[in-house]
């Protein structure tokens, strides 16, 4: 997909970025059938000579034919991180040094997914290996192979809506290709030195792995990639209340049209709830968990109707999936939540066919009406 043909990317460098890291998985089978369709070529032509070489040129060869196809997929990952800063900049998107932190692992995943191919190319010179390669490393992820697809599911790239920024799947995939690249070598080396001195060689290889997995394991405890700390974002006094609205480094430039559009909300939240005075709103879920969520703009119209229509939704615990609802409860919470949204922006239009199909008045709710719309959002009964 197009870097620019999402608003997220053009108004966001950190999404950008991501976009191109995730586009890796789409590029990664192609790389590793073609890595090893060179090393069935060079096994198959060099034959013996191929054979003869000690354990450490194998290795070396190895590497070197690898390298090739890991650099020209490293150069696009690169030429594509940097468009989309430049995009982002553009667009009023400030380039963060966080924003570029899952770029290095997916480079060395770029790497490691080409010597993997380029050692079973080695170890299985068909030429039936490369197609199938490719193809089965698509169909891992088609068909949800041990969870291959949460690598694409949960990163920014492959979703319309960036809330908390997921990069660790790709990362981590990154890493665990590493991991496999390392115990495909140590193969590979094995086998070519099993007449020669194994011994000598297995205990570097062994470190090389255990490296490989302590690195793939290195940064499993922070699924949120760089929106997880929120300790240095740009945040904003909702005028007339005594809350904060803050949002990521890179969307600095909303900060201030995103106060101005929750004053009014933040003000009408009060009348139905004075505890919420000093409520914060937060752009993704991060480490606020006292924050209620709203959506950045991405270039998007900020107005009253969509802070309302969000506060609302995030005012109900149940819609995230905290409990079970039958249909009708979850109909009446739906409705309670159109209720809150319209009490906290009342001077917005209603579609006449929604409020009619959830029974509801064609007027805006009274007071009384939205604070029974709240209790019951606030308490899913």
């Amino acid at each position: 997909m197009s870097l620019v043909s999402q608003p997220e990317a053009r108004f966001s460098t950190t999404w950008a970025v991501d976009a191109a890291v995730t586009s890796l998985l789409v590029v990664w089978p192609l790389s590793a059938g073609l890595a090893a369709a060179d090393a069935v070529r060079v096994r198959r032509t060099g034959g013996a000579l191929v054979d003869a070489l000690p354990a450490p040129a194998v290795v070396r060869l190895l590497w070197r034919r690898a390298a090739a196809a890991g650099a020209w997929t490293a150069a696009g990952l690169g030429i594509a991180a940097a468009g989309g800063a430049v995009v982002g900049a553009a667009h009023g998107s400030p380039p963060t040094l966080a924003a570029f932190t899952p770029v290095a692992p997916a480079v060395a995943g770029s790497f490691a997914v080409a010597a993997l191919g380029a050692a079973l190319g080695v170890l299985l010179p068909s030429w039936l290996l490369p197609p199938l390669l490719a193809a089965g490393s698509y169909a891992f992820l088609a068909f949800d192979v041990a969870g291959a697809q949460s690598l694409v599911g949960l990163v920014g790239a492959t979703s319309g809506v960036v809330l908390g920024l997921e990069v660790g799947p790709v990362a981590l995939g990154a890493r665990v290709v590493a991991l496999s690249a390392a115990a495909a070598a140590a193969a590979v080396v094995l086998a070519w030195s099993a007449t020669r001195r194994p011994w000598l060689l297995a205990p570097l290889l062994g470190v090389a792995v255990l490296a490989a997995g302590a690195w793939a394991l290195a940064d499993m405890d922070d699924p949120y990639g760089h929106w997880r700390s929120d300790a240095d974002w740009p945040c904003a006094d909702v005028p007339g209340a005594g809350g904060l609205v803050c949002v990521p480094s890179d969307q600095r430039r909303d900060v201030e049209v995103l106060a101005e559009a929750l004053s009014p909300v933040s003000g009408r939240l009060t009348q139905l709830d004075p505890a919420r005075a000093d409520q914060d709103f937060s752009a993704t879920r991060a480490s606020r968990a006292d924050a209620l969520l709203v959506p950045l703009p991405f270039g998007r119209p900020v107005d009253e109707p969509s802070m309302a229509d969000a506060v609302a939704a995030e005012l109900a615990p149940c819609l995230r999936g905290d409990r079970d609802l039958s249909a009708r409860e979850e109909e009446d919470v739906f409705a309670a939540v159109v209720t809150t949204a319209w009490w906290l922006a009342p001077g917005r239009e209603q579609d006449p066919a929604l409020l009619e199909s959830l029974g509801l008045p064609d007027s805006p709710p009274t007071r009384a009406e939205a604070q029974r719309a709240y209790d019951v959002i606030t308490t899913c009964r």
